[in-house]
Formats: C-alpha cells, sequence, structure tokens
C-alpha cells in the first residue's frame, strides 16, 4: 500500500496544478474479488497517505474496525462532513483539529478519562479563552459521537465522565460599542447602500 511519486525516467512528472503524489493498493471488493486501484494525484505526500487512510476506512466493515487511531477518525469524520456543512464550519473544524492532535496515535479502543484529563491539563497551559477551550471540547464530543453512530464504539461512560473547561476568575470582556459619533464618522465613509441599510 505504497504512498508514490509519478516519475518517468526518474524524474517526477507533476500535474499543471503541481500534483505528483498518488497511492496505489489492492483490495477485496464485497464479493470477494481481487482489485487494485490508483488514486488521483496530489500535491503533498501527507494528502496521499490521509486520501489512502480514508480509502482503507471505507473499505472495512466498520463494526469490526478496531484497530482506528483518532487521527484515523478525524479523516473520516472530515471527509464525510465537508460536502454536508457550509464552508465557514468546515474551516472552523480545521482549525481545532490541531489542537486535538494529542489524541492523533491512540487507537479509540484504549482512550481513557486518563487521556482527556491529560490533553485538558495541556489545554489550560494555553491562553486561549474558557469559550474557545469550549469550542474544542464540542469537536472531540462530536468526534467521539460520530464513532459511537458509525463504528459501534462505545464512549457512554467516557462521555458521562468528561467534564467542559471552566475559570471562576477569567474575566468576561466587554461587549465593545460605538457611540454616535462614532458611527456617524463610520457610516459616511460607506458608499454601498446594501451594506448602509446593513450596517
Amino acid at each position: 500500500m505504497p504512498v508514490l511519486q509519478e516519475k518517468k525516467n526518474g524524474k517526477v512528472i507533476k500535474t499543471k496544478d503541481g500534483r505528483s503524489w498518488f497511492f496505489k493498493t489492492t483490495y477485496k471488493d464485497l464479493n470477494g474479488n481481487i482489485k487494485q486501484i490508483k488514486s488521483k494525484k496530489y500535491e503533498l505526500k501527507r494528502d496521499a497517505e490521509d486520501a489512502e487512510r480514508i480509502f482503507l476506512i471505507s473499505l472495512t466493515d466498520k463494526i469490526e474496525y478496531k484497530d482506528m487511531t483518532f487521527k484515523d477518525l478525524i479523516l473520516d469524520f472530515e471527509n464525510s462532513r465537508k460536502n454536508t456543512i457550509k464552508i465557514t464550519s468546515y474551516m472552523s473544524y480545521k482549525k481545532r483539529y490541531r489542537y486535538l492532535n494529542y489524541f492523533d496515535n491512540i487507537k479509540l479502543n484504549d482512550l481513557s478519562i486518563t487521556h482527556f484529563n491529560l490533553w485538558k491539563a495541556e489545554m489550560n497551559k494555553t491562553k486561549f479563552s474558557v469559550e474557545y477551550k469550549n469550542n474544542i471540547y464540542r469537536l472531540l464530543r462530536t468526534l467521539l459521537n460520530f464513532a459511537i453512530k458509525y463504528y459501534d464504539y462505545n464512549f457512554s461512560s467516557l462521555l458521562l465522565k468528561m467534564s467542559n473547561f471552566t475559570n471562576p476568575n477569567e474575566i468576561k470582556k466587554e461587549m465593545l460599542f460605538w457611540t454616535y459619533e462614532e458611527y456617524s464618522l463610520f457610516i459616511k465613509e460607506e458608499e454601498d447602500i446594501k451594506y448602509k441599510v446593513f450596517f
């Protein structure tokens, strides 16, 4: 199941937009027939590797897929959601995945409250607001619920033990607003009637 780069006479061949990496693998279909697939080309090696993992996950009976890592789960979740949610939500998820990379190599079967508490302790060392940390926490719960629904993992006990972030000493930011004079200075610079009405 190698990830390869398109070459000819030892030289890398790229598409017009710079793609050259692909994966090539053999697999058994639902009827037991052995087939081979060569993927489309990707710009980066890691993109081809991620695409291969998603492909292999899709082949496997999900109930039997017990070696899935947390990163596999993210890749499958991302692949299943990218065409069904708004682009703003999709990009918001992508920004937050990086804060869950602590879990990447942990097999879902091994995931425990200890892992969660250690991750939470690391998150508490950041300067993120409680609200932002809880947004990341909600994404984690969404991913675990996705694993429950589509892969039959049992995270009921873990989800019950998990808790959101709190900080009674955090000073909430006050809402900023313009005075009428400040607003007047701003709105007279806006020429588009659509935005004048909006503001």
